[in-house]
């Protein structure tokens, strides 16, 4: 799985599967067109989006055991787009995309995360960023995208997450209660459709 977002902090549960093996081959840092930079996160965005895909920390949890993360075995690719203020350049957003589908066979990338969202400025089909992901999405890979941070209103979904070709994600809280579904709402910053 490759992440556009911060990079990757230098620690075991993020670095290391559940088995202790090494499972980031790669990192590239867009804004400096560099491949195989030092592994760093220098704003905690892309390590927190990681920690939730593929935490190896073992817990102990009602009915059994588990991990942090969803995939604690998944291979992790991070890719710095962001700067530490957490703002990004179009154009190393692009250049990162266009690194994963040149790049997805040698890493066997199927999925990408773009936990970033901006406000679309035009149709769907002509925002640069979209195009850029419909490319990788044309080359097989899974595109997960972040509706943003913009609701209650409806219609404040940003882009990549307004293209058709990704999977779009915005946010919920089980109230921490997650045998009760009675108290489940969205919270009121998680942007809404339709796009």
């Amino acid at each position: 799985m490759a992440i556009i977002d911060s990079g990757l902090w230098d620690v075991p549960a993020l670095l290391l599967d559940s088995q202790g093996n090494m499972r980031v081959p790669t990192h590239y840092d867009a804004r400096q067109d560099q491949p195989d930079a030092p592994i760093t996160d220098r704003g905690g965005h892309g390590s927190h989006m990681a920690s939730i895909i593929g935490n190896s920390t073992p817990v102990s949890r009602p009915g059994g055991s588990g991990f942090l993360g969803i995939a604690p075995d998944a291979v992790l690719i991070p890719i710095t787009t962001f700067a530490p203020a957490g703002d990004a350049d179009f154009m190393d957003i692009i250049r990162a995309i266009q690194w994963v589908v040149t790049h997805r066979e040698q890493y066997n990338i199927k999925v990408l995360n773009m936990s970033l969202s901006a406000t679309p400025r035009f149709k769907y089909w002509d925002e640069p960023v979209n195009e850029a992901v419909l490319r990788a999405w044309q080359a097989g890979i899974t595109v997960v995208a972040a509706m943003g941070n913009d609701g209650p209103d409806w219609g404040s979904v940003g882009s990549p997450a307004t293209t058709p070709y990704v999977i779009s994600v915005g946010a919920v809280t089980d109230s921490w209660t997650p045998t009760d579904r009675t108290d489940d709402y969205i919270p009121d910053f998680s942007s809404r459709g339709p796009t």
